[in-house]
């Protein structure tokens, strides 16, 4: 695994992956510039999840070349916050900080900005514990946020969520990545989330795997051509 110098935080080339015999990748090639939010959208069972996995060293037997940056430069959001649910929302982040050794002066600073962006920067003395779902999974998203991460995976973080709840956690997302200028890997089966926060979607079927370029399409058109390659 190497570090990336250029303008493409992620790249992958002919990834494989099988799990007890049977092929969930098979030599899947992608890359991701920096700054874009780039959607792996595809049906459940069809490796998303595997693919956030090895990127984020989780997962490391796999075949082909895979350029991301360092592990410490990497956050992850799972589709359960798990944060420390005894800790204060304030604590779970200084948490955050202190393993990512950022010094203590500047904890406000990575902090307060991002707080305000999704509303709970008067939240941040309330235990977790008494958080609902979405508020949890917005610290959680701010846990990872305030390290400054190169590259922000995403698996799935607001599927448990109502549409309209996930809509606005998908715009409150979109404006934290474009504040701090991130780069995000984020999976979903959800064809309105793919279409919202992508730059780039890489669609996976059983068979093929394509790669559309979201940014440059007709939203009606691209919602038919997403339609067309999942059904």
């Amino acid at each position: 695994m190497a570090t990336v110098v250029e303008e493409y935080i992620v790249k992958v080339s002919e990834l494989s992956f099988s799990y007890s015999e049977n092929l969930i990748l098979n030599k899947l090639s992608f890359s991701v510039r920096q700054g874009q939010a780039f959607i792996i959208l595809g049906p459940s069972g069809i490796g998303k999840t595997t693919i956030l996995n090895i990127l984020g060293g989780l997962t490391t037997q796999y075949d082909g070349d895979l350029i991301v940056p360092q592990p410490d430069e990497i956050r992850m959001v799972f589709q359960e916050p798990r944060l420390f649910p005894w800790l204060s929302v304030r604590q779970n982040l200084d948490f955050a900080l202190r393993a990512s050794n950022v010094s203590k002066y500047d904890w406000n600073d990575r902090i307060e900005p991002l707080l305000k962006l999704v509303g709970l920067d008067e939240d941040l003395d309330s235990s977790v514990a008494e958080l609902s779902y979405g508020m949890a999974q917005r610290v959680a998203l701010i846990r990872a946020l305030c390290c400054r991460p190169k590259l922000l995976l995403l698996d799935e973080p607001f599927s448990a969520l109502d549409p309209r709840r996930r809509a606005s956690l998908n715009k409150e997302l979109k404006q934290l990545q474009l504040f701090l200028n991130t780069s995000i890997v984020m999976v979903t089966h959800d064809i309105e989330e793919a279409i919202y926060l992508g730059d780039s979607i890489l669609v996976l079927d059983q068979d093929r795997a394509v790669k559309i370029q979201a940014s440059s399409e007709n939203e009606d058109v691209l919602r038919q051509k997403l339609k067309d390659l999942l059904l």
